[in-house]
């Protein structure tokens, strides 16, 4: 892909990793999706070619491309091709597509920050083993975090990670700016939990005296509760969040019409 600039495209696989390569294809593949650039290439895209650019096996490229073409993403047809598929009928949502809170905000032109409040091995509450599937005593890596844009405080965001999916998680591995204070970063960087997707659940609540002094905004002020349940490209449920929102945070997410859960 050096045709021209828009074919300049930088191509992330790891043979070393544990990831399978295929999981690993489809990710950057997702990637490419998501900005543009796969879409804009002067060249057709063809099995053949993402096999010289990924340096991969024909095998390893159409298993990727199978998952994609099954969610809609990808159209291939016979002799002609691999394409984007540019339907709006697929998305719901604005316009970014799986980013997390610190990839939306600089994709925006915002500047997030966090600052940890909570950060400790907890024993999973009821809630959090019944969205996980845990077994009961099952301890979880508890992160409360306090979000801001721009130095505006947004939302308050709690995430807990079974230990089995990241051993030896803590508030080290995360920072106040850069990308270390996103939870998915770290999950992917870090501890080889290729996030896929994450389910959400969304309703209006009063905020509670804490968390509106955390957030600058009177107490019982109107604020959205929002809890994710998040998914590995292995299919496994590996963090759940909860997350109130005040009417700063503007960030959405493109979602994809996917299975019914």
């Amino acid at each position: 892909m050096v045709n021209n600039a828009n074919d300049k495209l930088k191509i992330n696989i790891d043979k070393t990793s544990s990831i399978p390569l295929y999981l690993q294809v489809e990710k950057e593949l997702r990637s490419l999706i998501k900005s543009g650039l796969l879409k804009d290439l002067s060249r057709p895209i063809t099995e053949k070619l993402l096999e010289v650019e990924f340096k991969v096996s024909r095998n390893t490229i159409r298993q990727a491309i199978s998952k994609l073409v099954d969610e809609g993403l990808l159209i291939r047809r016979r002799a002609r091709g691999i394409s984007v598929v540019d339907d709006a009928s697929k998305v719901m949502g604005e316009t970014t597509d799986g980013l997390s809170f610190t990839e939306a905000a600089i994709k925006r032109g915002q500047k997030p920050t966090a600052k940890i409040l909570i950060s400790k091995e907890i024993t999973a509450p009821k809630d959090v083993q019944e969205a996980l599937s845990l077994k009961e005593n099952t301890k979880v890596f508890h992160s409360r975090r306090a979000r801001y844009l721009d130095g505006i405080p947004v939302s308050i965001a709690n995430y807990y990670i079974p230990l089995e999916v990241a051993p030896g998680i803590s508030e080290d591995d995360f920072s106040e700016d850069g990308p270390n204070q996103s939870v998915h970063y770290v999950l992917e960087r870090f501890y080889d939990q290729q996030i896929l997707k994450w389910v959400e659940s969304v309703e209006a609540i009063a905020v509670s005296a804490e968390d509106a002094k955390i957030l600058q905004i009177p107490k019982g002020s109107p604020v959205v509760l929002r809890t994710d349940v998040i998914y590995s490209t292995e299919g496994k449920n590996i963090a759940y969040n909860q997350i109130i929102m005040t009417a700063n945070y503007k960030i959405t997410g493109l979602v994809y019409k996917k299975e019914r859960l």
